[in-house]
C-alpha cells in the first residue's frame, strides 16, 4: 500500500508540474505572438510610455555629472570626471577633465568641435562627430520627440528584444532595440562606414553601438546612469553618471570649446 501511495504522489507531482509547464508554454507563446505583432511604431510608443512621455514634448536642457573610463582591446586605462551637458535638439558639450588639459567635445548647433584646455580646437569629424550624434540627431530623446518624422522599419522581432531602425530626413540610419520585458530602450547602434575584414578579406560595417543600463527616475523620466561605448565591437568608453539634472536653464555660453 505504500508504495502505492508513494508511486500515486509521484504521479499526482508529474501531473501538477507538466500542467504548470504547459500553462508557462501558452503564456510564452502569447507573449510571443503579441511581440511579433507588434509595429515598430507601436514598440516605439511603448518605449516612450515606459521612459516617459515628457521625452515627446521636448526636454529643454539636462545635465548629467559623473566620470568617464576609457578602454582599449587590453581593458580599462583611465577614469576621469566628466560632464555631460544638452540643450534643446543639436547643442551638447562634454567635458571631460584630464589632469593634463580639459577636453571638451561640443556643437552649438552649427559648429561641431573638439578642444584640448580651450587653446586647440579642430573640427570635430570620425568618431568625435559619430559621438556628439549619438546626443542628438541619432539619440533616443530625438525618436522620442520626432517619430512621425522618421521612416521606421522591423529589423528583428523576437522574445527578448524588438529592434528597429529609423530613417531621418538627411537618410541616416539609426537602430534602436527595445526589451520585450522591460519596454526600456537599450542599445543604440548606426553604421559609419565600411572596412576589409584582414582575415576572410570580405567587406565588413564599422559600427558605432552605445548599450544603456542602470535605469532611474529622475524628476518621472527613466534615465539611464550607465552608457557603454562600442566601436567596431571594441569597447572604447563607459559613463557612470552620479547626478542628472533636467530643465536647469542651461545658457548659450555653455556650448564653446
Amino acid at each position: 500500500m505504500s508504495h502505492f501511495r508513494s508511486s500515486f504522489g509521484r504521479l499526482a507531482e508529474f501531473t501538477v508540474l507538466s500542467a504548470s509547464l504547459a500553462a508557462f508554454q501558452v503564456a510564452a507563446w502569447a507573449a510571443a505572438q503579441q511581440q511579433t505583432s507588434e509595429t515598430p511604431a507601436q514598440a516605439v510608443a511603448r518605449a516612450l510610455a515606459r521612459h516617459g512621455s515628457q521625452w515627446a514634448l521636448g526636454i529643454a536642457d539636462w545635465t548629467a555629472d559623473g566620470t568617464i573610463t576609457m578602454f582599449t582591446a587590453d581593458g580599462s586605462q583611465a577614469t576621469f570626471d566628466m560632464t555631460l551637458m544638452r540643450k534643446g535638439s543639436a547643442q551638447v558639450q562634454r567635458i571631460i577633465r584630464e589632469p593634463a588639459a580639459e577636453i571638451r567635445q561640443g556643437s552649438d548647433g552649427s559648429l561641431a568641435w573638439n578642444s584640448i584646455g580651450g587653446w586647440f580646437v579642430s573640427r570635430a569629424q570620425g568618431h568625435g562627430l559619430w559621438f556628439l550624434e549619438s546626443q542628438t540627431a541619432r539619440s533616443v530623446q530625438e525618436l522620442f520627440k520626432n517619430t512621425a518624422q522618421l521612416q521606421l522599419s522591423d529589423v528583428d522581432v523576437n522574445s527578448k528584444e524588438h529592434v528597429i531602425e529609423a530613417r531621418d530626413n538627411e537618410e541616416r540610419k539609426t537602430r534602436y532595440s527595445v526589451d520585450a520585458s522591460t519596454s526600456t530602450i537599450t542599445r543604440l547602434e548606426f553604421v559609419t562606414g565600411q572596412s576589409m575584414d584582414p582575415f576572410s578579406r570580405g567587406t565588413v560595417s564599422n559600427v558605432e553601438k552605445y548599450l544603456f543600463s542602470d535605469y532611474r527616475v529622475v524628476s518621472a523620466l527613466l534615465t539611464p546612469f550607465k552608457v557603454e561605448r562600442y566601436i567596431d565591437g571594441i569597447k572604447a568608453e563607459e559613463m557612470r553618471f552620479r547626478s542628472v539634472r533636467y530643465n536647469t536653464s542651461l545658457t548659450d555660453d555653455r556650448f564653446r570649446p
